[in-house]
């Protein structure tokens, strides 16, 4: 689980304007990693790397403003008619969840049901629902299966973004510029 966070989660960071001289490579579980120099990359994978460069458009790059609270991170999401909400990036949990207001608001029925350990360390059954799109960095994830949980956000948040949510994207936090970056994954 560890490893598959980290392949994940990897922090570095980006210059604000357009990037420049990126490498990409593919690891042998089939994920592709953007870093900014050779030396990032393991030696084993050094020979598969591609040079891209431009600007962050060409390249498919998606970033949305965060802040950081404690460990934590948070950005804004558009969720349609429920509007923009405030969630915690928490890549450590396989479920992305949601407030029932949301829920609510977007008039969303019950499909099923999930046990998951809310961030106040309280494990609970709670009803699972279909968004039918959440906007990130300007990539909309459509009919998205989540748990729609009471309190599970921190930081006034309406809850978390999971690996159910990031897992189409190779993701970047960037602390110093206080951005994510998205890079879509290529479908086999």
């Amino acid at each position: 689980m560890r490893s598959k966070i980290l392949n994940l989660l990897l922090v570095f960071s980006l210059p604000q304007s357009a990037v420049a001289a990126l490498i990409t490579y593919r690891d042998d579980k089939g994920t592709t990693h953007v870093v900014q120099s050779i030396d990032e990359i393991p030696e084993q994978y050094r020979n598969r790397t591609k040079k891209i460069s431009g600007s962050k458009k060409e390249f498919d790059l998606g970033h949305a403003s965060i802040t950081k609270v404690g460990e934590n991170y948070f950005v804004e999401a558009d969720f349609g008619e429920a509007g923009m909400r405030r969630m915690q990036i928490d890549l450590k949990v396989s479920f992305t969840t949601i407030s029932p207001e949301i829920a609510q608001a977007l008039k969303l029925p019950k499909v099923d049901r999930a046990t998951i350990e809310t961030t106040s360390g309280n494990t609970g059954h709670f009803p699972m629902v279909i968004v039918p799109k959440i906007v990130l960095a300007g990539y909309p994830v459509q009919s998205l299966k989540v748990v729609s949980a009471p309190g599970d956000g921190k930081e006034g948040s309406a809850g978390r973004l999971g690996q159910s949510f990031f897992n189409a994207f190779t993701v970047k936090i960037d602390e110093g510029n206080s951005e994510i970056f998205l890079i879509p994954k290529k479908k086999k």
